[in-house]
């Protein structure tokens, strides 16, 4: 089958409003998922536009928690195999997952949500961290690139995903390492949050092996005194 005749058969799953609708859009969405991280970019890139609009009346309209959990995904997923070619979509994208982080905002940090409901956020802080990480989102005018970072920060760590859990924590590791001046902070001031969020992740199911070596690696390099426990 041509994959242009996929995409057109995922896009009516995807476009269902019958009973049984989260169900079906989580299985579109599903299997939006697994084409683009197993094809080449070259092969999917190119159904971006409807792919993107498809997605996001989904997460506008159904508001089933796994239904949301997977749009987020979907375009975190995007983001990292499309790169530039996503630019077009960043803004769009970008406010969802600003919406969906700042609605939960308070519960999300105090560890309060579901874990379905949490997870939604966690996808959202994952989509937030592969745009930093994989398009030219800095380079779009309208983007606040500090006050998403901030954001971002400010959200971690994931609460309940451990696969988006380890990509966010070694992203905020390379940031630290990378000396990256809004992670860091004035004076660096953001620094006791980060020595927090590495306090609660190391050597739990939310970091790795490579991650746990590469935390206590860091920490040796930087002047902030972190915790002793960090270097056993």
């Amino acid at each position: 089958m041509h994959i242009c005749n996929i995409f057109v058969g995922i896009y009516q799953l995807l476009e269902y409003q019958g009973p049984e609708g989260a169900f079906v859009h989580k299985a579109g969405l599903y299997v939006l998922c697994d084409i683009y991280e197993q094809l080449p970019p070259a092969k999917t890139c190119s159904f971006l536009e409807d792919t993107v609009s498809k997605a996001l009346t989904i997460l506008k309209t159904d508001q089933d928690l796994l239904v949301r959990q997977a749009s987020f995904y979907l375009f975190g997923v995007i983001a990292q195999r499309c790169e530039e070619k996503f630019s077009k979509y960043i803004c769009v994208v970008l406010d969802q997952c600003m919406q969906c982080i700042r609605s939960a905002s308070e519960v999300y940090r105090k560890g309060e949500l579901s874990e379905d409901a949490g997870s939604v956020v966690d996808c959202a802080m994952s989509t937030m961290g592969k745009l930093i990480k994989h398009t030219p989102f800095k380079q779009i005018p309208s983007v606040n690139y500090d006050q998403v970072l901030s954001i971002w920060l400010s959200h971690l760590p994931i609460q309940f995903d451990m696969t988006q859990s380890v990509f966010c924590h070694t992203l905020l590791l390379q940031l630290v390492d990378q000396n990256e001046p809004v992670v860091l902070g004035k004076n660096f001031e953001n620094m006791p949050h980060i020595a927090k969020i590495f306090a609660q992740i190391i050597d739990t199911n939310k970091s790795s092996d490579r991650l746990n070596i590469a935390i206590r690696q860091i920490c040796r390099k930087v002047t902030f005194p972190f915790p002793t426990a960090f270097f056993r």
